[in-house]
């Protein structure tokens, strides 16, 4: 079973037709969807339509996205609600690891550090991340004062976006861990008081 984690891009549309020329069955992780929002775009609401008929299986996590893909015509025997299970293990507290990564990098008390992580390649929303965090600099400077964001990943954009971080004047604020977080996951976790998730 090939399972596809997106609706509306070029690359789902391609792996329902590799799926289909090699007869693998094709499932698609629906979490938020909303039916109107590319009607503009016929291009992006062609690849939907098509992804739409030819898959054979939808998994949406919410009551809101299975009534919309019923919304949409998909048949309600290719829909087989399923919920998100947490990993204790990756997102338990400590407030150990939470001393020890502020001690290590000089973090103060009252900080509030924010983490972002994503593979920072065309198409990565690291420049947005950064830009709001500008917003939040300017438009709330007390808030904005404790403030620390941190940018886990690797990627050929990583240099690019530390550019940016001079230019806008967070140099102080935002720092970068450009290597594969995942061996550092509950490190990163235990030393975070917001975790960023930025929806497309």
């Amino acid at each position: 079973l090939l399972l596809i984690h997106e609706t509306s891009q070029l690359a789902s549309f391609q792996a329902i037709r590799i799926a289909q020329a090699y007869a693998i069955p094709c499932g698609i992780i629906v979490d938020e969807y909303h039916p109107y929002f590319y009607a503009k775009y016929p291009n992006i609401r062609a690849i939907q339509t098509d992804i739409i008929e030819h898959a054979d299986l939808f998994l949406p996590s919410s009551f809101q996205a299975e009534s919309m893909l019923r919304l949409e015509g998909v048949s309600k025997d290719k829909i087989k609600r399923f919920r998100y299970a947490v990993n204790t293990k990756k997102f338990t507290p400590s407030q150990e690891k939470r001393d020890k990564f502020r001690t290590y990098t000089k973090m103060a008390t009252e900080d509030r550090l924010f983490l972002y992580m994503d593979s920072f390649e065309d198409g990565s929303r690291g420049e947005d991340v950064i830009l709001a965090f500008k917003l939040l600099k300017t438009t709330q400077p007390e808030l904005a004062k404790h403030a620390k964001l941190l940018l886990a990943g690797n990627g050929s954009l990583v240099e690019e976006l530390k550019y940016k971080v001079y230019d806008m004047g967070l140099a102080n604020q935002v720092s970068f861990l450009h290597q594969n977080p995942e061996p550092f996951l509950h490190d990163l976790y235990c030393a975070s008081d917001s975790i960023i998730n930025v929806r497309w």
